[in-house]
């Protein structure tokens, strides 16, 4: 017999790869930006394990390919940066 999961608690939020503190995961949920939690009692909720997985996907689905290399400057950049600075960037202590 196996089990499918279909709830999953604040914790296991973070394990799924989720790094949003739980603030800020209820103002995504008011924005409608994040799956709906699901009232299990008076001080229990949950998410649709498979609502979260389908928005994990479609965040991977709608980055740029190479994102990671668009944000990180290359040594030209940074060394030109430094050129323009008015100040020397190491100054000599006497």
């Amino acid at each position: 017999m196996q089990i499918d999961r279909k709830l999953v608690s604040k914790k296991e939020l973070k394990s799924l790869g989720i790094p949003y503190s739980f603030q800020h995961i209820a103002r995504l949920e008011k924005a409608r930006q994040f799956p709906q939690r699901v009232q299990l009692g008076l001080c229990r909720v949950a998410w649709s394990y498979e609502e979260v997985c389908h928005w994990i996907d479609e965040r991977i689905a709608r980055r740029k390919p190479n994102s990671q290399a668009d944000k990180t400057p290359d040594r030209a950049h940074f060394w030109g940066l430094l050129a323009l600075s008015p100040q020397p960037f190491f100054t000599a202590r006497v």
